[in-house]
C-alpha cells in the first residue's frame, strides 16, 4: 500500500510577519485576478541553505500552493495569480527539509498581506454578497481585526475600494468612527496603555499618528465620561478626514446641480 507523507513538526522555528512580508498586486494588463510577491528574509533562523520554501494562500477550505525555491536560492514561480482563493486571503510560509521527508523546519502561519500601493492595512476587506447594501463593517468577537465587507455584485467595486479617493472618502471616516466607538465605548480600550494595551492598540497607535489631543482623563475604566469620549472620537475622525481626504472637493460640483 502507498504510504502517506506527513509533515513532521518536530523542533520547528517560527517565521514572523517581519521575515515574510506578503505583497498583493491589483489586477492589471488584462489579468482577471490579483497576484502577489513575497519579501522573505529567513536568515535569523539559521536554516540549512537547501531547505525548501513553500508558500500557501488560503481562505476557508480553498488554498493554493506555490514552491518558492530554497533558503539560499529563492525562486518565485512565474504564475502567482490568486485565481482559486476567495478574498481576503491569508498566507503561510513553510521551510521544509530538503531530504524529502516533509519535516517542517519553520512555519509562519496566518500572515496578513498588504497591497503594493498601500501601507500595511489594519482593516481587512472582504468582497461578498450584501443585497442592496454597498458596505458594512464586521467585528470579530474573538478579538481579530475588523473586516470591511463590500458588495461584490457592484461593477468595479474592487478598484473603487482600493484606489478611488472619492469613494473611499465616503466610507472610511465612518469606518474609523465605528471602530473607535467599539474600542473606546463598548470594549473600553484605553488609548494611553501603549504597545500592550489590548486588541485595539494598533488602531490607537494609528489614530495617534494624526490626532494628538489628550484623551479624556478618568479615574478608572468603570467611570467613563461618555460625552467627552464621543467628542474625542469626533475630533479624531475630523483629523483623519482632513489628513486623508478632501471629500467636499470631489462632490461640490454635483451638490450645486
Amino acid at each position: 500500500m502507498p504510504t502517506t507523507r506527513r509533515l513532521n513538526f518536530t523542533q520547528r522555528h517560527s517565521i514572523s510577519q517581519q521575515m515574510a512580508a506578503i505583497v498583493l498586486h491589483s489586477p492589471e494588463n488584462g489579468l482577471a485576478h490579483p497576484t502577489f510577491d513575497a519579501e522573505l528574509d529567513l536568515s535569523p533562523l539559521n536554516l540549512p541553505p537547501d531547505s525548501l520554501i513553500r508558500i500557501e494562500a488560503h481562505r476557508g477550505r480553498s488554498s493554493m500552493r506555490f514552491d518558492w525555491g530554497s533558503v539560499s536560492r529563492l525562486a518565485p514561480p512565474l504564475d502567482r495569480s490568486l485565481h482559486s482563493v476567495p478574498f481576503p486571503p491569508r498566507f503561510r510560509v513553510m521551510a521544509l527539509d530538503a531530504d524529502g521527508s516533509g519535516r517542517l523546519l519553520a512555519l509562519g502561519d496566518k500572515l496578513t498581506p498588504r497591497w503594493q500601493d498601500e501601507r500595511s492595512s489594519l482593516l481587512e476587506v472582504e468582497f461578498t454578497s450584501l443585497g442592496m447594501e454597498v458596505w458594512r463593517l464586521k467585528f470579530d468577537e474573538n478579538g481579530g481585526n475588523p473586516v470591511l465587507e463590500v458588495n461584490k455584485e457592484i461593477e468595479n467595486i474592487n478598484y473603487a475600494v482600493r484606489h478611488d479617493d472619492a469613494f473611499r472618502s465616503l466610507i472610511l471616516p465612518e469606518v474609523l468612527r465605528s471602530i473607535l466607538t467599539r474600542a473606546l465605548l463598548v470594549e473600553r480600550e484605553n488609548p494611553d496603555d501603549g504597545e500592550d494595551g489590548g486588541n485595539w492598540s494598533p488602531w490607537m497607535r494609528y489614530t495617534r499618528g494624526f490626532y494628538h489631543e489628550d484623551f479624556p482623563r478618568m479615574s478608572d475604566h468603570d467611570d467613563l465620561d461618555t460625552t467627552a469620549i464621543v467628542g474625542w472620537i469626533e475630533g479624531a475622525v475630523a483629523a483623519f478626514t482632513d489628513n486623508q481626504f478632501r471629500a467636499r472637493t470631489f462632490y461640490e460640483g454635483v451638490m450645486r446641480r
